[in-house]
Parts: structure tokens; sequence; C-alpha cells
């Protein structure tokens, strides 16, 4: 998610720094260099040191004075915390998408719906949790409320990880990319009935079903 108060650059950076938290190739725990991010991005240490300072206000990362800067583990009890807010979150998100929806829009999910059942034979997480995030940006597209859709990715980002984590299972790997696209036909189908308060009772439901899985 793009911020206006960032640089063009500066935003750029801080996708490319949130990826690599999102999908484990910076881990948990991991102490990340300015000098030597900077170094490797080509870019001086200050858009790093922003890009940094903002990891550490959503929550990914934490900066210790004199050490660096620390990619933040995987706290359950706090994930579910977060999963409590979300859950008011996705009936706000349900409502003002029914009431928002464009015929382009539900024609964009419809797409990623078919580029996930693409995905059965092939494991491969990180493209499912981008589509994941394509599916996302769109519904928040949806509701008009831009600031709603950055708080949601904000949020959902600090649980994400979690995920990724059981996507790395093989054995589970088709139940998950069908439940994916199932959510999404789903969202689909209860986004055209035009009832504002039945996808904001199935949009909570999705994410109920998904901290099951998360605890189990």
């Amino acid at each position: 998610a793009k911020k206006v108060f960032m640089k063009s650059k500066d935003s750029s950076l801080y996708q490319k720094f949130l990826e690599r938290i999102l999908f484990f190739e910076f881990e948990p725990g991991e102490l990340l260099n300015e000098k030597s991010l900077a170094e490797e991005f080509k870019v001086s240490r200050t858009p790093v040191r922003e890009v940094l300072n903002r990891l550490q206000w959503e929550g990914l990362v934490r900066i210790i004075p004199r050490s660096g800067s620390i990619v933040t583990d995987i706290e359950f009890q706090k994930i579910l915390y977060v999963f409590q807010i979300r859950l008011e979150h996705e009936a706000i998100i349900g409502r003002l998408a029914t009431e928002n929806v464009t015929d382009n829009q539900l024609k964009q999910m419809a797409e990623i719906k078919k580029e996930c059942l693409n995905l059965f034979q092939n494991h491969t997480p990180k493209e499912l949790m981008k589509i994941d995030f394509h599916f996302r940006d769109v519904l928040y597209e949806a509701t008009g409320n831009p600031i709603l859709g950055d708080i949601s990715r904000q949020l959902y980002n600090l649980t994400v990880r979690l995920w990724y984590m059981r996507l790395k299972n093989k054995n589970t790997w088709k139940d998950e990319v069908q439940l994916m696209a199932d959510e999404i036909e789903s969202t689909i189908d209860m986004l055209k009935s035009g009832d504002t308060e039945q996808v904001a009772g199935l949009r909570q439901s999705w994410l109920r079903k998904n901290i099951e899985r998360m605890k189990s």
C-alpha cells in the first residue's frame, strides 16, 4: 500500500521491504543493517531509515537504539488481538463495498478467481498470497474509502505471515487454493445481491474460518 506522504522511490523501497518480511525473505528476529540494505538497493541510508521507521510504526519491525532494526516475531496472542479488530473491519468493508462496487470491479474479482484456480497443480505459496493481496486491493477499492483500505492492509499484514507458514505445507495446498477461490466467488455473488448486512456477515464468516484454521 502506498502512502501519500512518501516519495514514489521510497514507496517502492517500502513495498520491497514489506514483501521480504511477509514472504520470510527477512525472517522473524532477523537483524536488518541500514548500511547493507542501502548498498543492496543503491540508495542512501536516509530512505532506508524512513522505510524502517514506517515498518516499526506498522508493527513489522522493531528498532533498537545503537543496535539496528529487527523483524518482529510472530506472536500468536498479538495476532488474535488483531483478528478481533479485523472482524469489525470486515463488516464495514462488506457494507461499503456492497453500496459502491462497480461492474468492472466485479469482473476483476472474477478474473482473480480464475488465476487462483490455475494454481491447483502448482505449489507456489507466494503466488497465492499475491492473488489474495490483489483480491483485497479490489475489494478495498470497491468501498470507495481509501483510509479504510490503508488501515485494513496494515492490519492484514500483521496476520498474514501465519497463513504463509501454513501455505508451505504441500499436503493442504489444494484445500487452501479451493478455499481462496470459494471466498472470492461467494463474495462476488453476495455483492451482486446488494444486501449490505449479508455481505458484512459473509466477510466476517470467512475471517472466522481463517482464524480457526490458523489456530489448528
